[in-house]
């Protein structure tokens, strides 16, 4: 099944301001019509994110494997705390 071709984008239109994901040329997926604001940006920034990789579930899943896998030792500066351990907060 193809996709639409990305970057995807979010569209407020219709007289009751209705949110609609579509493609940079205004093409609207039946599928993507009357999502709430937040989760249509949410929706499109993963999509254009993860573009061009194939698998992404996989790619996600190998990300997570090397920050956990990440030494206790490397800090980012901020607080001492550890960078992996911030960045699989963030991933949560």
């Amino acid at each position: 099944m193809k996709h639409t071709s990305e970057p995807w984008v979010v569209y407020n239109a219709g007289d009751e301001g209705d949110t609609y994901i579509g493609d940079k040329e205004g093409h609207v997926s039946p599928i993507a019509e009357n999502f709430a604001e937040a989760d249509a940006f949410r929706v499109v920034t993963c999509v254009n994110a993860m573009a061009g990789i194939e698998d992404p579930a996989a790619f996600v899943k190998a990300v997570r494997e090397i920050i956990d896998g990440a030494s206790p030792s490397h800090t980012d500066g901020e607080d001492g705390k550890p960078i992996y351990r911030r960045l699989r907060e963030q991933s949560n």
